[in-house]
């Protein structure tokens, strides 16, 4: 089917009788295969080669496929077949025991083959019914249909297809297929024969000769011998009125006559559901013989699938590390935040950590016998028996490790006078500054006090105490 072909593409079945080529379309609808009206027909006697109509109408109708009905000597080869052999060893083996039967070189040798036992005529399981064509012939058909766009399927034996088609309307009965000047005639099994098939020397075509008439009296005596069986005459084209009253003398009375184009329709249908290669369908066909093997193709698949496989790892291990890739970038952006967090969560720890030493400091200062510097406690003694009236004390400030700062103001001009004199009598030594009065009629002025020298520092600590004139002097 190509690379790219369905096995329900359209096809044309084809059949010649050898004197004309006749063909239909088929198409694949609802599980089977129809075909219409159109029918195509060309006068032929070349078997080996398609006329110009088929190939003209193949592609009017856009048909795919091409398969042939050919007519062809049978025979029977006797073989036990193996079930595990596949379809071209299987050929191979069948066209070895046939090819003596039919004349050609198993090498050039294409068989179309069925089970007798098929046609449900008394065959047996191990007669197979062969059919053979030149390879030749089909690579000509091949040729044809490549140049013609068609996908050339396989060929078959006519007289088979005519033998399916006959099994199914009357098993019981004998079937005299005539051709252009021979005739097979088939004859089912019963109590005296076997299931026979054989050709006979007569045909559509009339002959007066002396030898036709000698060849028609043995074919009567052929017939006659089985006249107890019905008899079904099909015939590959009209017959002529002379020719048929031959043809009833030689039958005797009660043989039913059909021409095969009145149905064939049915056998092309058949034809057109059979497998190629296959020995199960009684309308058997075969294809072309298979391409020789290139000694150089299994190492170019070889390269090919090493290449697609490398192709594949290549692109998986790409995928992956993509993956990978990704999966770490993620896992660095939880590690930054992580570490983000882990750094947040340390400087809170070393403030928490500094707020706890701190807080140890001052419980340790306050637990002491004299949690404040001596110079602070006379400080604040001397502020608080002699702070001046109308005066306030805004801020008391460690300047340095020696040394404090008191701001104030008063509305008592002698008030600084008088806050000197109580840090005097407490032992503090200082100096003073006297600022101009401010818009609210006071005065500031900044005391600073001198620690004396055996006075321990407050272990760095800048205290800045705020002392409100209230809570010092309520006026």
């Amino acid at each position: 089917m190509g690379w790219f072909g369905s096995k329900h593409d359209s096809m044309l079945i084809v059949a010649f009788d050898g004197k004309s080529w006749r063909g239909r379309l088929f198409e694949y609808r609802g599980g089977t295969w129809e075909t219409g009206d159109q029918v195509v027909e060309a006068a032929s006697r070349n078997n080996r080669k398609l006329p110009k109509q088929i190939l003209e109408f193949a592609a009017a109708s856009g048909a795919k496929r091409l398969r042939i009905l050919m007519t062809s000597d049978l025979h029977s080869v006797t073989m036990e077949l193996p079930e595990d052999a596949d379809k071209e060893e299987l050929h191979t083996a069948m066209a070895y025991e046939a090819a003596g039967e039919v004349g050609i070189d198993a090498n050039i040798l294409r068989i179309a083959a069925v089970h007798a036992d098929r046609y449900r005529m008394g065959g047996e399981t191990s007669v197979i019914m062969t059919a053979g064509f030149e390879s030749t012939l089909i690579e000509g058909f091949v040729r044809e249909c490549d140049q013609a766009g068609l996908e050339f399927d396989g060929i078959g034996s006519l007289e088979m297809a005519v033998i399916a088609r006959h099994a199914r309307m009357g098993e019981d009965a004998r079937l005299l297929f005539m051709r252009r000047q021979s005739s097979l005639y088939v004859v089912p099994a019963c109590e005296n024969t076997p299931f026979t098939f054989y050709p006979l020397p007569i045909g559509t075509d009339a002959d007066a000769s002396e030898a036709a008439a000698e060849r028609n009296e043995r074919a009567a005596k052929r017939l006659a011998a089985h006249r107890d069986l019905p008899l079904r005459v099909v015939t590959c084209g009209e017959l002529e009125p002379e020719r048929l009253e031959d043809i009833r003398r030689m039958t005797g009375d009660g043989a039913e006559f059909l021409v095969l184009r009145e149905f064939d329709n049915e056998i092309m249908r058949h034809a057109a559901h059979a497998e190629i290669g296959g020995i199960e369908a009684g309308c058997a066909l075969v294809g072309p013989p298979p391409a020789p093997r290139d000694p150089y193709r299994a190492g170019t698949w070889l390269a090919l699938i090493i290449i697609l496989l490398a192709g594949l790892y290549v692109g998986d291990r790409h995928y992956a590390f993509k993956r990978d890739i990704e999966a770490l970038e993620k896992r660095e952006m939880e590690w930054k935040k992580l570490a983000a967090e882990r750094d947040k969560a340390k400087n809170r720890l070393q403030a928490a950590t500094s707020r706890y030493d701190a807080i140890l400091e001052k419980e340790k200062s306050l637990k002491s016998d004299s949690p404040l510097p001596r110079t602070l406690t006379f400080l604040l003694a001397a502020l608080s028996s002699g702070t001046p009236s109308f005066s306030r004390i805004t801020e008391i400030v460690q300047v340095d490790a020696e040394q404090f700062a008191v701001h104030g103001v008063t509305r008592l001009p002698e008030g600084p006078v008088q806050l000197g004199n109580a840090f005097q009598r407490h032992g503090l030594r200082y100096e003073v500054d006297n600022n101009a009065a401010l818009a609210t009629g006071e005065q500031k002025f900044v005391f600073r006090i001198e620690m004396p020298e055996n006075d321990p520092p407050l272990n760095g600590i800048a205290a800045r105490v705020a002392v409100k004139a209230e809570a010092l002097n309520e006026e």
